[in-house]
């Protein structure tokens, strides 16, 4: 970034400061102002900053809907998940690996992750032909897969490991019949337990901060 550019960027933040004040309260000769520097230093100014560095290409997969992304730092290995199963690819060189069933209903993977350690056991979230979700657990990357959990409601939206306690995982599902499941996995993805005290029927995503779950979803749907 050269020099003209950064002096305009902080030049814009020292006007907005310097007005410390609400909007209504500014004068209409300050509001005319910032009406037309602010396109203008879009237009001359920011435009050639933002698109510096930014350049995005297409790595695949050759074929498939995608629904997800899970990255495994670990063993470098990035994961797309289908709405026919998944793909994954070893990086950064590596070669895409189909793991869909083609031309079959009721294989959709919303979410998934791997273990830490197991990088070939895969667990994904899934929904089947009637609407149901279901958790399933795969041991050889993929290759095969046995169902470890099934859902009352819709699908498993959401699979999260716990970092620094590599056999436990928790789960949360979005269901249109029942309240929603938030789940936990304390055996690497082989059995899951319901928790209790979740209320919401539309459960979209986990985040797991310091060993606590939190659940972000959208109650009332």
């Amino acid at each position: 970034m050269n020099a003209g550019r950064t002096a305009i960027r902080i030049s814009l933040s020292g006007v907005i400061a310097r007005a410390g004040r609400p909007l209504a309260n500014m004068p209409s000769s300050v509001l005319i102002f910032a009406a037309f520097l602010v396109p203008a230093l879009l237009l001359f100014g920011a435009a050639p900053v933002l698109g510096q560095g930014l350049q995005w290409e297409a790595v695949g997969p050759p074929s498939g809907t995608l629904t997800c992304l899970h990255l495994d730092a670990v063993s470098d290995t990035l994961f797309a998940g289908s709405l026919e199963g998944f793909w994954y690819l070893p990086l950064p060189a590596g070669a895409w690996v189909q793991r869909e069933d083609v031309g079959w209903i009721g294989r959709q993977v919303w979410s998934l992750t791997n273990h830490s350690t197991l990088p070939g056991r895969i667990i994904s979230g899934r929904e089947n032909a009637f609407f149901k979700g279901y958790i399933e657990l795969s041991t050889d990357w993929g290759a095969s897969g046995n169902i470890a959990y099934m859902s009352q409601g819709g699908s498993v939206t959401d699979v999260q490991r716990v970092p620094g306690s590599p056999n436990t995982f928790y789960a949360c599902t979005w269901s249109d019949v029942a309240p929603g499941e938030l789940l936990k996995s304390g055996t690497a993805g082989a059995s899951w337990v319901l928790l209790s005290g979740t209320l919401h029927y539309a459960m979209t995503e986990i985040a797991i901060e310091f060993g606590t779950v939190l659940n972000k979803s959208c109650a009332g749907m």
